[in-house]
């Protein structure tokens, strides 16, 4: 069998590279927040478009039981889209009860940052010792803002302005990679983590996408043209 571009991708996606889950032995991590932090529950769809299904049983079926013994409920998880150690990635930081959450949040509370303003906040995330509360969490900052003295392009009038151009630009960097047609799920999938947009923001501008001749459809399959 061929070895293609798009069976690369697909083990990166199943193998779950565009999540980051910290680790004990991960050590210090600096973190650039993409978006504020988002609550899916169970059934819903998370950032890039899979639907969230805790696990609460065994290969066998049998139930998985919590630190108390008592068999685990479903969870809603919380994630933020996030630069880490300069890769684009979605943070997982667990459930209600996760340590990382917990502490995060006090660290957000002690520097009067709120969720909304999260984006664009720069901190280092460090597991210090093997306590509940043993993490060394710093604010860092805001991110520098990109230079002002690059002048805007004018936009051009049209339809084109519906799509943001990170989605134009991230399909253009795809498209010798999708040659032989992907699936819709695979590119949303993908331009919700390049672009940090909502599969359902992507979902909005599919049409235009596909009346601009940007993508095409053909035997259910997606081509970048």
């Amino acid at each position: 069998m061929e070895i293609t571009e798009d069976l690369f991708d697909d083990i990166l996606k199943d193998g779950g590279s565009q999540y980051f889950f910290y680790q004990e032995d991960t050590g210090e991590i600096i973190v650039i927040f993409r978006s504020s932090m988002e609550k899916f529950e169970p059934g819903e769809e998370d950032f890039i478009g899979r639907v969230w299904s805790p696990k609460i049983m065994d290969a066998q079926g049998n139930p998985l039981l919590d630190n108390k013994g008592n068999p685990r409920e479903p969870w809603a998880k919380f994630e933020a889209k996030a630069t880490i150690n300069n890769i684009d990635q979605i943070l997982s930081m667990g459930g209600r009860k996760s340590p990382l959450l917990n502490n995060f949040i006090r660290a957000m509370k002690r520097e009067d940052v709120s969720n909304k303003d999260l984006v664009g906040t720069k901190w280092s995330i460090n597991k210090v010792g093997p306590g509940y509360n043993d993490w060394d969490i710093k604010y860092l900052g805001k991110e520098e803002e990109e230079s002002s003295s690059t002048s805007p392009q004018k936009e051009e009038k049209g339809d084109c302005n519906k799509i943001d151009d990170k989605i134009i630009e991230a399909l253009k960097a795809k498209k010798d990679q999708t040659s032989n047609g992907v699936s819709k799920n695979d590119i949303i999938s993908y331009l919700a983590f390049i672009t940090h947009k909502k599969a359902d923001e992507i979902n909005e501008v599919w049409n235009d996408l596909i009346e601009q001749k940007i993508i095409s459809i053909k035997d259910n399959k997606i081509y970048i043209n």
